[in-house]
């Protein structure tokens, strides 16, 4: 007999490979906004209402955070010397009318000075606040996760295999079914996706292997082949 060596259909390669790009891209989305947009986009609306230009790259502090912010508000000494400020957080990222402020990925930290003490300090939550960044981080975490899923599947389905030969058929994932294991080729009855089913036998008991032209490309010419060699008669719609 002829041999059949048969990979995965090419309409489910391109549409798992579809489900990779597709993933993919809104997960870098995600993460592009959460790491870089959104706190470029709340550092440039402070440049633009204080009339300043934004410096390139923009001096942002990726640990300055509300709770980190609101913490230091709390613990720094009125009338303090301005180099609290830099010794911590260092040169501030826009300076405009005596107030300093140092950006962070949520907002931005405002500090009065006035001469060589400082004045006063509050913490101003921007557009995008942290808990903003935080989801748009999350959310590109787990579609990262996902996407990583989509690419194992892709790689599966593209090394997918379905091979007829004098020993039986060997289908992925399956062990092979010899000729005489195979009792019959059946249809399923309004199916519309135009599954077959292999019935075979294992040790006595009665086992189904599911053919789907989703899956195995040469789904029909290797039913076909069973069906001639085996004697069974061809469900209907099959080439």
């Amino acid at each position: 007999m002829r041999e059949i060596h048969s990979g995965s259909s090419t309409k489910r390669v391109v549409r798992t490979a579809l489900a990779v790009l597709i993933v993919n891209v809104f997960a870098v989305f995600f993460l592009w906004d959460g790491f870089i947009r959104y706190p470029v986009a709340n550092a440039a609306q402070l440049a633009k209402t204080l009339g300043l230009p934004l410096p390139v790259p923009p001096p942002i502090h990726p640990e300055l955070t509300a709770d980190q912010a609101q913490e230091f508000v709390k613990t720094l000494e009125k009338k303090a010397a301005p180099s609290v400020l830099t010794d911590r957080w260092g040169e501030p990222g826009l300076r405009h009318e005596g107030m300093w402020y140092f950006l962070g990925p949520g907002g931005h930290l405002g500090v009065q000075v006035a001469g060589e003490q400082l004045e006063m300090a509050e913490w101003h939550v921007g557009l995008h606040s942290d808990q903003d960044l935080k989801w748009q981080r999350v959310i590109g975490a787990v579609l990262g996760a996902i996407g990583v899923i989509c690419v194992v599947n892709l790689i599966r389905t593209v090394m997918g295999f379905a091979t007829l030969t004098e020993v039986g058929l060997h289908v992925t994932g399956q062990r092979v079914i010899a000729w005489e294991e195979m009792v019959s080729v059946t249809a399923p009855p309004n199916d519309k996706f135009r599954r077959v089913v292999l019935n075979y036998l294992v040790d006595g008991r009665e086992r189904r292997l599911l053919l789907d032209d989703d899956a195995i490309r040469d789904r029909d010419a290797i039913v076909a082949a069973v069906c001639e060699r085996k004697g069974f008669a061809v469900p209907s719609g099959i080439d």
